[in-house]
């Protein structure tokens, strides 16, 4: 598709390979990847990722992205949980930033 200059338009934008190909390059790209990946995805990974954690202390945890911003809320029982719980969340690929809310209940 042409504008009306004649300049071809894209339709999509395209992720640059930077020389790499192949099944590896494509986990490879997703995990440095400078553009943000969908949200529900994200948010189901950083679910998984802090179920997997510290036998059950984040079941208490809301998690919410947007944009590659994760949004933790709910109820831990500690101070020290609700800063694994942020730190466990940065390191998620995909992850921009990270907004703790997490109320402590002790």
């Amino acid at each position: 598709m042409n504008d009306r200059h004649g300049i071809r338009l894209a339709r999509t934008v395209e992720r640059p390979s930077f020389g790499v190909e192949g099944p590896l390059s494509a986990a490879i790209m997703a995990e440095s990847s400078p553009w943000p990946t969908s949200d529900v995805p994200l948010e189901q990974r950083v679910r998984s990722y802090l179920d997997n954690m510290e036998s059950g202390a984040f079941r208490g945890v809301v998690v919410e992205a947007h944009a590659g911003t994760v949004t933790l809320t709910g109820v831990v029982a500690s101070y020290y949980a609700k800063q694994l719980a942020q730190e466990f969340t940065r390191r998620i690929p995909g992850v921009v930033s990270v907004i703790n809310l997490i109320e402590v209940t002790q």
